[in-house]
């Protein structure tokens, strides 16, 4: 069934990631940044009441969710976000001007550490977000 292609191909990407980590879990103390297997595991590793035993199933099942419950809010706000960008000349111009002196080569990287630093972005998304959640659109 090709609809499911995306949903296979996500879980093998997260197989293969936690695969890793259960062989060797030095590799999260290595990582740049926590991930979502940091919280999982340690939680786990605490033995909270209620939590599964920590197995490759569990952790894999708890990665999709996570992954595909964030891309569909993520992706609803962006859309919502972009839509207001454009609509608005004043809004779309002050936000190209911020993005254009901060990131002037488009070809070089930019990192999200850059972009959080963006106050007229920052500021426009995060006002975005409550505001949905004011109207009840989380």
């Amino acid at each position: 069934m090709p609809g499911t292609k995306g949903y296979f191909d996500q879980a093998n990407q997260l197989g293969a990631q936690i695969d890793e980590i259960m062989q060797d879990p030095s590799i999260l103390q290595n990582s740049p940044h926590e991930t979502m297997y940091h919280h999982m595991i340690a939680n786990s590793e605490k033995n909270k009441a209620g939590l599964p035993q920590l197995n490759r199933e569990w952790l894999l099942h708890e990665g999709l969710n996570l992954r595909f419950a964030g891309s569909e809010t993520l992706g609803n706000s962006t859309t919502t976000g972009a839509f207001h960008i454009l609509r608005d000349e004043h809004i779309k111009q002050t936000l190209m001007q911020e993005l254009e002196e901060a990131w002037p080569d488009v070809n070089a990287p930019f990192g999200l550490e850059q972009l959080e630093k963006l106050p007229y972005l920052v500021s426009f998304f995060c006002r975005g977000l409550v505001t949905l959640n004011e109207h009840g659109i989380t």
